[in-house]
């Protein structure tokens, strides 16, 4: 069975989970967190970061929970 690397941006996005776990985060705070952390050097748009969570999810490097909140779109 071969396995097919992870792209740059994956490992970037990992290292940011990395760095903020064991502690739930969502993909809004995990942009915020890359804009203040290496923004310098990556800033990611919103679009990507969720792309990148959503092949991370898809390949078993992380999860998804959904959150319901009252006055706001759910999570």
């Amino acid at each position: 069975m071969t396995v097919k690397p992870l792209p740059l941006t994956d490992l970037v996005v990992l290292g940011l989970i990395g760095h903020v776990a064991p502690r739930a985060i969502s993909g809004y705070d995990l942009h915020r967190f890359a804009t203040a952390s290496v923004g310098y050097i990556w800033a990611p748009s919103k679009t990507q970061l969720y792309t990148v969570l959503g092949r991370l999810v898809d390949r078993g490097f992380a999860t998804r929970r959904d959150v319901a909140q009252r006055r706001r779109p759910d999570k």
